[in-house]
């Protein structure tokens, strides 16, 4: 457990709440050695394609303390006509730790003019 916490402290930092940091931990030992299925499947998934194929408004919420907001860029590429919101700050862990902040966000993206 302590490995994990460790592994789990070297991506965060002081950017995320022990809190959060605990519930990932939690969830971990809760999913067992399955524990990474979900986010090999995420990255094997085919994004792209589906991205391509989305006719309604789209919003793209991200934040610069996320490891993989480097993909945003890509998506703006190829889907300029999508919304982005891109939070300041934050950790993997943001939705966990602000959650009012990305809510803010979806609000004002749909919210009447």
């Amino acid at each position: 457990m302590l490995d994990y916490w460790n592994w789990i402290q070297s991506r965060v930092g002081e950017k995320a709440s022990l809190d959060a940091c605990h519930m990932s931990a939690l969830h971990a030992f809760q999913a067992g050695e399955k524990e990474w299925y979900c986010h090999q499947a995420a990255f094997k998934y085919d994004m792209e394609n589906t991205l391509k194929t989305l006719i309604q408004p789209c919003l793209v919420v991200s934040n610069e303390g996320d490891p993989i907001n480097y993909i945003t860029p890509r998506v703006q590429s190829l889907r300029p006509d999508f919304s982005f919101s891109e939070l300041e700050g934050g950790s993997v862990f943001i939705i966990r730790d602000e959650p009012s902040r990305w809510i803010n966000a979806f609000i004002d993206f749909i919210k009447p003019n």
